[in-house]
């Protein structure tokens, strides 16, 4: 009851949630004694660096199948080696995919539905926050094209294996940076005015929460249910003390996925809120900005 009301205060505050004092204060509130997720196959996004590289090795510890969806291949199996050696399971994987590319999305969509009999989890946690407007290989502003372009493609393609595993869950990380932008729908490839890359940065990630929200209401109640939740109290990539504390809620989160969408007003250090089984509609957790993942 007393982390509760803690939560919905700094939620309220704002700012303050996102502040070491913040990070400190929640963190009493997150468990140790996570369960299992032998059995279970999570694919995680921006998986070789930061908050993805931390928490693709605590689902490997937790006995998770990982598929470590990379840019690089070489980048993508050095950082599997690593996780194999740090965890003992040698049950993770890599599919590349370059989320700013709509064909290589759709590749390693494909390549993972081919490969995969199963999908429990799946993590959007890639996102890029280039300091001068670029453009993705297929025409698109760059942090548009990776951040929600990317993410929306890669889900789609997997639909198929996340419903034929019921329950399944979809985790899409966002930031608490999401604060300082309303969505502007006259604008979403930042063609006008002067280009601000944080301030696009934190554009997509509302994009991204609105969207969560969207599939929540416009879905159904299909097999799987969509979270946005964010890292709040981690500094990626350089705090992995922190980026690996803050995935535990995001192992108990998987380990307990929920039928159909699911909905929660509460928000924690990244996802300690995501919905308890039973529960219906979207959950909207938050985090403080980061820079790319």
């Amino acid at each position: 009851m007393v982390a509760t009301l803690i939560d919905r205060a700094l939620d309220l505050t704002v700012l303050p949630g996102y502040t070491k004092t913040g990070y400190a204060l929640r963190q009493r509130d997150w468990a140790e004694d996570l369960p299992s997720l032998t059995g279970r196959t999570v694919v995680v996004t921006g998986a070789t660096s930061g908050i993805g590289r931390a928490a693709a090795q605590r689902f490997a510890a937790l006995g998770a199948r990982v598929v470590l969806i990379a840019r690089s291949q070489e980048r993508g199996e050095r950082a599997a080696a690593e996780i194999r050696a740090a965890t003992g399971n040698g049950e993770v994987a890599v599919v590349v995919g370059d989320l700013a590319s709509l064909a290589s999305v759709k590749a390693a969509a494909a390549t993972i539905v081919e490969q995969e009999a199963a999908v429990d989890v799946l993590v959007n946690n890639a996102g890029v926050l280039p300091p001068a407007r670029e453009l993705s290989v297929d025409g698109h502003e760059l942090t548009f094209a990776t951040n929600v372009l990317g993410m929306v493609a890669l889900t789609e393609g997997l639909l198929p294996r996340l419903v034929a595993t019921a329950p399944s869950r979809i985790i899409n990380v966002s930031s608490g940076g999401m604060y300082t932008a309303k969505l502007d729908v006259d604008d979403l490839e930042a063609e006008h005015g002067d280009f601000d890359g944080a301030a696009v940065y934190a554009h997509t990630k509302r994009m991204q929460v609105i969207l969560t929200e969207q599939w929540g209401s416009a879905c159904g109640p299909r097999a799987w249910s969509s979270t946005a939740c964010t890292p709040a109290g981690s500094r990626p990539p350089g705090s992995r003390p922190r980026c690996r504390a803050s995935t535990r809620s995001w192992a108990r989160c998987c380990a307990t996925p929920t039928r159909g969408p699911t909905r929660s007003s509460g928000s924690a250090p990244p996802t300690s809120r995501c919905a308890p089984p039973g529960a219906s509609g979207t959950t909207a957790a938050r985090a403080p900005p980061t820079a790319s993942r």
